[in-house]
């Protein structure tokens, strides 16, 4: 049942809603998102430093520092 069905229920529905498991999934939900966001970062965070050992290399390659200081 989503959230809407949940807040519509009345009183008496609610009294019988079985709230603990429908929390409980609810909190594996959000802890796979943050778990999934985790690992984007991490591999988002791997890529942008291959780049820039990449960049870096290649600027050395074709002897740019010497180029921009002078």
């Amino acid at each position: 049942m989503d959230k809407d069905a949940v807040s519509a229920l009345s009183t008496p529905e609610l009294a019988q809603f079985p709230l603990d498991d429908f929390f409980d999934h609810y909190e594996k939900g959000l802890r796979k998102v943050a778990y999934f966001l985790t690992v984007y970062v991490c591999v988002c965070s791997t890529y942008i430093l291959i780049n820039n050992t990449t960049v870096a290399k290649l600027m050395i390659m074709i002897d740019i520092p010497r180029r921009v200081k002078g």
